[in-house]
């Protein structure tokens, strides 16, 4: 029976690996050793009884017939940990890796499928212009910011510059928190991924949303 409304998923994710990245990166990244952000040894899947792997157009496009899903806003996985990068030429080249990824493989493959842009907020200058790329000439739909890695919240004043042109762009937003990383925010006395994973994401939330109320960024960027 046809659904009597449309159903968005507003938070999919695309479970991305090095490789796929490493297609749109310069010779020098591509050959690194070490993966491309930090990563964790939590068992998500249950010793493979639970979740689908989801590293192509084609199966989301699946998943998402079989569930009624018209529409998919997609973020990526390990990518959640870009602000855990502590080099910033790296973090730079992982995020245009990514734009260019989810344009070519993603929303060049269906309209239904739309993705977020990730910037370096290590580099500010160079995140205004890879989110004015991201969204003016590859046409991805809004922004994640990463609540935790970067080493002031993001509420700063350094990081206006990026609010400022997502505001410019009529840009959407995201905050978005992670487990994989060396630190669970409030979950390190846990040994259940579940524990740390409920409590990690609700706390780092939290500590972002209370940086950019109190630091003025809503008032600033009303938008």
């Amino acid at each position: 029976m046809a659904s009597r409304f449309e159903v968005i998923d507003a938070d999919g994710h695309i479970t991305e690996e090095d490789s796929q990245l490493k297609k749109y990166m310069p010779e020098r990244y591509v050959k690194r050793v070490a993966t491309l952000t930090p990563r964790d040894s939590w068992d998500r899947s249950l010793s493979g009884k639970l979740g689908t792997r989801a590293r192509d157009a084609k199966t989301w496009l699946d998943a998402m017939d079989q569930g009624g899903v018209s529409t998919a806003v997609l973020y990526p996985t390990n990518g959640l940990s870009i602000g855990w990068i502590r080099e910033p030429d790296v973090a730079v080249q992982y995020a245009r890796a990514w734009n260019d990824f989810c344009a070519e493989e993603f929303q060049k493959v269906s309209p239904r499928l739309k993705c977020v842009a990730l910037v370096p907020f290590q580099d500010v200058s160079e995140a205004v212009k890879e989110l004015r790329r991201a969204i003016a000439e590859l046409k991805l739909v809004g922004l994640m910011l990463p609540a935790v890695g970067l080493r002031l919240p993001l509420g700063h004043e350094s990081f206006w510059p990026i609010y400022e042109e997502a505001e410019r762009l009529d840009c959407m937003v995201g905050v978005h928190a992670t487990v994989r990383g060396p630190h669970y925010f409030a979950g390190d006395l846990f040994d259940q991924f579940i524990e740390v994973h409920t409590l990690s994401h609700s706390f780092a939330q939290m500590m972002q949303a209370c940086s950019m109320m109190f630091r003025g960024v809503f008032d600033r960027f009303p938008k």
